[in-house]
């Protein structure tokens, strides 16, 4: 025959089941090359950007969640419909062509296992129970085809039937279950599953084309040909833009945490210790300094010098020991003596069979109520002003009491504006 008018026969499958076939000619064959190639070219662009991007949230903030489970389901889903379509071959040994399928029945087994991990860890606790139970079920199965596959088994005569089958099944399963879960997801207002379940929509509708058209149940087309990496591709784009946005704004409430986190340290000293005692005590040393008391001046700025590194050292951390929260408290206190010129006394008591090196409390927890007894309880003139603070072991192994106990005028008798 003349050139154009050339007879291209092309085999859409390998497999040892009927399959169709269509017969074209050469120019008719290259045109719907060149789409088909633009197509894929398109489809593997895409993808891979979308498994880039997973990559580095992976590696950059170590999200080993479901990122983690959708990476692997877009690869597996990816290889698998370059080897149905031929272009990645997957024989590893060419006289050994049986090889294909078995690698094709471990990608649709790695896509459907990942698929099921994703829409579990994404849902999680809103998958109703049976649902659940039914997802584990169906992970065990696709271990046992994965186990059968590999091991060669599946090829047995007696065997392969129910592995060919089952592979169908879990297919099946695998998308049903996965639409059902995102589905309730979206009925119990799970952030983002709404878009689970449009996308799985769109996939299974593509799936179906095919089928659809070699039933002659509609025509034939570009888009029923290839609807299955059609719907995959726009499952792609919705599911992989909501975790890039998602990822986007973890990333800024992090830093903004980050950034209050750093605004609450830095205020952390201010909201444990009064400004006004701060500024207080520094009159005190000038006073003392204008009288030229320079002991008296000295053993201030050395009590307020400490007092001040405790404080910092204090505010950078969750917890101190009972010991390093007595040595604060006895700063403070002797200060605010020395300040009030010896006007009250006070005493901090520590039963010796509590180990004050390995019980921690929440830093400068009892100062503000130490502070609070000497502003208000000795306002008024009382003979003899004492503070009492007392540390008592409890029933409970983990829970220390702390009293605070004054013999000031009382809550009662305090002006309430002052």
């Amino acid at each position: 025959m003349k050139n154009d008018q050339d007879i291209i026969i092309k085999v859409t499958n390998n497999a040892n089941y009927s399959i169709p076939f269509f017969i074209r000619s050469s120019e008719d064959h290259r045109q719907r090359e060149i789409v088909f190639y633009a197509f894929i070219g398109l489809y593997t662009g895409i993808t891979f950007l979308f498994i880039f991007i997973q990559l580095m949230a992976i590696f950059r903030y170590k999200v080993f969640n479901y990122n983690f489970y959708y990476l692997f389901y877009l690869l597996f889903t990816y290889l698998y419909f370059m080897s149905e379509f031929g272009v990645l071959r997957l024989n590893i040994v060419e006289s050994y062509t049986p090889m294909e399928e078995t690698l094709t029945f471990l990608l649709i087994s790695g896509s459907c296992f990942f698929l099921l991990l994703f829409v579990k860890e994404f849902i999680q606790k809103n998958i109703p129970f049976y649902i659940s139970q039914s997802i584990k079920l169906l992970l065990g199965f696709i271990i046992v085809n994965v186990f059968l596959t590999i091991t060669q088994l599946f090829r047995n005569p007696t065997i392969y039937p129910y592995v060919f089958y089952s592979m169908l099944v879990i297919v099946v399963l695998s998308f049903l279950s996965a639409w059902i879960s995102s589905a309730c997801g979206s009925l119990r207002k799970v952030k983002f599953s709404s878009y689970l379940t449009a996308s799985f929509t769109f996939l299974a509708f593509g799936a179906c084309l095919k089928p659809m058209s070699i039933s002659s149940i509609i025509g034939s087309s570009f888009i029923t040909s290839y609807g299955g990496v059609i719907g995959h591709l726009i499952e792609i784009i919705i599911l992989s833009t909501i975790l890039i946005n998602e990822g986007i704004n973890r990333v800024k409430l992090s830093q903004k945490l980050k950034a209050e986190n750093i605004i609450l340290e830095k205020t952390a000293l201010a909201s444990q210790i009064n400004p006004h005692f701060i500024f207080n005590c520094l009159n005190a040393i000038q006073s003392f300094i204008m009288t030229n008391d320079k002991e008296s001046a000295n053993n201030y700025l050395i009590k307020f010098s400490r007092l001040i590194r405790l404080a910092l050292d204090a505010s950078i951390v969750q917890s101190i020991s009972l010991h390093s929260e007595k040595e604060f408290l006895m700063n403070y206190l002797s200060l605010e003596q020395l300040r009030h010129d010896s006007k009250f006394s006070f005493e901090i008591i520590i039963p010796s069979h509590l180990d004050v090196n390995n019980i921690h409390i929440p830093p400068m927890l009892i100062q503000p109520f130490a502070e609070n007894a000497i502003k208000h309880g000795f306002r008024s003139p009382v003979n003899h002003c004492h503070l009492k603070i007392e540390f008592l072991s409890t029933q409970y192994n983990d829970v220390v009491l702390v009293k605070v106990v004054d013999n000031g005028i009382g809550i009662g008798n305090t002006n309430p504006f002052q």
